[in-house]
């Protein structure tokens, strides 16, 4: 930060921030807050880490800008980083060769008729896109050609009209890198594709051609795209395919002051405090993390661990439900209703229930995003899967049942 910026920022959040009121609106004590900013402020420095799901909500984009901003203000500083690493990544990502559209728009646009052919590929929208109703209503949309590229026969598969089967990483060769560690790996094909599979760069590359697409880096093979980036990258490809890993090239890290504050003229602007989501009445937050044992939707057909048709609250709810672990219960709101078997998890948030993310429909009978919202939120357009509410009532046993 500058200095004259550091000067002008004395007192500002004395004048403006009450920690009595911070509290009313949060539901979080002025003692805990008190203690977390100057444990901050004393054992610095320091750095945040967002986790994965603080963006998954109506507001997330502003709670991590204030994550951002309250790292800054204390003094810990800013890590710009973008995300197109360098040239290699430019190469690959071939940005002049389309056009990026938002994909919250695109089962709007099927839907109006402005989309004929769909080509899915590394991606299973039906099980992992917010609301998939409208999903299965757009590719039900008579005059759309579904186009489905993948390795399973995935629930968004089942609307294909042509499916190309895809190979698995054991049939072609590949790039592998990791937001975990500063490696670049090496994936070296292990046997020729089986059947009819064929890479994905291979089918682009024969769509390419049937379209008469004429630029020439459409028909580039994976070893010229791969010796391309590891070129633009400035990494060395015999030490690559030799060790299988190489570290990255370290970029130098430029000593220009970025302006975090301040205009270069005027005082910080203030913004709006954001309206509280309103929870429904007798509803409960739906909470749809990741599994430990699932990509996304990716391996669901064949895992073993993933605990299929389960709902989990902790003990308070249940008991305040007068429900169990092993109770069947139907879970529903506005967009959709699933029958599940309820598990106590005290892990759950009190006014929260969880249902992992991403399994297929049609082999749980179940899919969180049978009831999550799709709207996207109106200042950084991200989809709010946190910000859905349900209720769940218990089933009645049926008559005859043991």
């Amino acid at each position: 930060m500058r200095a004259e910026e550091r000067e002008r920022l004395k007192g500002w959040l004395l004048e403006r921030v009450s920690l009595e009121e911070a509290a009313e609106i949060t539901g979080i004590s002025q003692e805990s807050m008190r203690r977390t900013l100057l444990g901050l402020l004393r054992n610095g420095p320091g750095y945040f880490v967002v986790g994965a799901g603080l963006q998954r909500y109506n507001h997330g984009g502003e709670t991590i800008r204030a994550v951002a901003s309250l790292a800054a203000l204390i003094g810990y500083g800013l890590s710009y980083q973008r995300d197109e690493e360098g040239e290699g990544e430019r190469y690959l990502a071939g940005g002049a060769l389309r056009e990026g559209y938002p994909t919250h728009e695109l089962f709007r646009w099927i839907d109006e008729g402005k989309v004929k052919v769909l080509f899915v590929f590394n991606a299973n929208p039906v099980s992992t896109h917010p609301n998939s109703n409208i999903v299965k209503a757009a590719l039900m949309k008579e005059g759309l050609t579904v186009i489905v590229s993948d390795l399973f026969f995935t629930d968004t598969t089942k609307f294909a009209h042509l499916i190309l089967p895809s190979t698995s990483f054991f049939e072609h060769s590949d790039l592998v890198k990791s937001p975990w560690h500063p490696f670049l790996q090496v994936n070296q094909r292990a046997v020729e594709p089986l059947h009819l599979s064929h890479s994905l760069t291979d089918q682009f590359r024969e769509i390419a051609k049937a379209l008469k697409l004429e630029d020439p880096s459409l028909q580039e093979s994976d070893e010229e795209l791969i010796s391309g980036y590891l070129s633009r990258a400035g990494l060395d490809k015999e030490e690559l395919l030799r060790e299988g890993f190489v570290p990255f090239r370290k970029e130098p890290v430029g000593d220009e002051p970025i302006t975090l504050f301040f205009p270069p003229e005027g005082e910080l602007p203030e913004e709006p405090l954001l309206d509280c989501e309103v929870v429904p009445e007798g509803a409960y937050r739906l909470i749809s993390p990741g599994h430990r044992d699932l990509v996304s939707s990716q391996f669901f057909k064949i895992t073993t661990n993933f605990l299929p048709d389960r709902v989990f609250v902790n003990a308070e709810e249940a008991r305040k439900a007068d429900l169990k672990s092993g109770d069947r219960v139907r879970v529903f709101n506005q967009r959709g209703a699933a029958e599940m078997t309820l598990e106590v998890k005290n892990e759950v948030p009190s006014g929260a229930i969880l249902i992992y993310k991403a399994p297929w429909e049609s082999q749980a009978g179940y899919s969180p995003n049978l009831f999550t919202d799709d709207t996207p939120s109106a200042t950084y357009k991200g989809t709010g899967f946190y910000s859905t509410f349900v209720w769940f009532e218990k089933l009645e046993e049926r008559a005859g049942a043991s």
